[in-house]
């Protein structure tokens, strides 16, 4: 079978939608080595994601002209004649009235419909229009949490028949570690103190790290543990401002993106990870954290329940003393030893690759 991927977020995107896009094709293509995949993607991809995305035979990449994005909405349905199915990756799906294969789309969320206010109207209309394309013209939607399934019901009057839940996997990098003395290393690297919560997340305004101060004004100095911020983002300088005006500074250790490898080891070596986004499609890094054991907190009523499970803890982020209580409870709470239960193994094992790309290829065949 030829599968063909629109690539374009998988050689130009360095998080969410583009690693979804990579983990997708790469164990695909190595699950499934009889089927040949191509990785359709406007000219000028970058040479260094092409190469690592071509180490596998019957993986190709297919590049085209993209002159004002019309090739990728208008013109790809004369390069597709030989491919049997066109999976696009990441929200839209290409205008092709005559292809003849399966037509899929994986829609990841629609925050511009639940949280429009963290749109400009121009881009609240595109969203919009090219995910109805995609809701009326695929054959099959993928979702990625139940959450997005729900909303596209919701907001976009989809029958649920046609909408396949598969959910995202962590990388098997993110493992406990072994090594004590990289934590160490890291800590002194970064100028860290040797107990902290950590926060995994770009600083946007749905990202709701204010609330982790707000819910600090809540915390006894002597009963308040620093916080780690990773990422970077347009609204940093308004969150460390906000330390500042609230007085917390001292709490605060932004380090901003670090190596992955870093992350592993200071994410295994916190207290757990502060999670307090108001939406997620998915919320990856609260499955990396739970894969290293350790503990998530997160926003009630999000994707984060669905992705954690029992062992996660939901809190109210908005209520800064109920926010504040939880963190008070579980700093002094000793670690969790999940490993210890099989009912985890089992929870972790609902988003394994090889169950999800066993899932998708049965998709494919269906």
């Amino acid at each position: 079978m030829n599968i063909a991927f629109d690539a374009k977020r998988l050689f130009f995107n360095n998080t969410g939608l583009g690693n979804y896009a990579r983990w997708l094709t790469q164990n695909y293509a190595k699950h499934y080595p009889t089927d040949q995949l191509s990785l359709f993607s406007p000219i000028n991809t970058k040479q260094s994601k092409a190469e690592s995305s071509n180490q596998l035979d019957n993986i190709k990449i297919i590049q085209y002209p993209n002159r004002l994005g019309y090739t990728r909405v208008f013109g790809m349905e004369e390069m597709l004649r030989s491919c049997d199915i066109f999976h696009g990756l990441s929200n839209e799906l290409p205008h092709f009235p005559n292809f003849k294969g399966k037509k899929i789309t994986t829609l990841h969320d629609v925050i511009f419909k639940v949280r429009p206010q963290d749109y400009s109207i121009i881009d609240r209309f595109i969203y919009s229009k090219k995910v109805d394309y995609a809701c009326r013209h695929s054959d099959i939607i993928l979702t990625i949490s139940n959450i997005t399934k729900n909303d596209l019901i919701n907001y976009f009057n989809v029958d649920p028949q046609k909408i396949i839940l598969t959910y995202c996997s962590a990388d098997p990098v993110f493992k406990v570690p072994k090594d004590q003395e990289q934590l160490l290393n890291l800590i002194k690297l970064y100028k860290l103190p040797s107990e902290y919560w950590i926060t995994v997340a770009s600083f946007h305004p749905r990202k709701n790290q204010e609330s982790i101060l707000n819910a600090y004004q809540y915390i006894p100095e002597n009963k308040r543990i620093p916080l780690v911020f990773t990422g970077e983002g347009k609204n940093k300088k308004k969150l460390l401002e906000l330390s500042t005006a609230k007085g917390l500074e001292k709490w605060v250790y932004p380090v901003g993106h670090i190596p992955t490898e870093h992350l592993i080891s200071l994410l295994h070596g916190s207290k757990g990870l502060l999670y307090p986004s108001l939406y997620e499609g998915f919320g990856l890094p609260a499955l990396e954290a739970l894969q290293l054991e350790v503990p998530v907190i997160a926003h009630r009523g999000t994707s984060l329940e669905e992705v954690c499970g029992d062992y996660g803890n939901y809190v109210d982020t908005q209520n800064a003393e109920e926010f504040a209580n939880t963190l008070i409870h579980l700093g002094q709470s000793p670690k969790p030893k999940f490993a210890e239960d099989p009912e985890f193994l089992a929870h972790l094992s609902n988003f394994s690759t090889e169950k999800l790309v066993s899932d998708l290829h049965k998709i494919y065949y269906k």
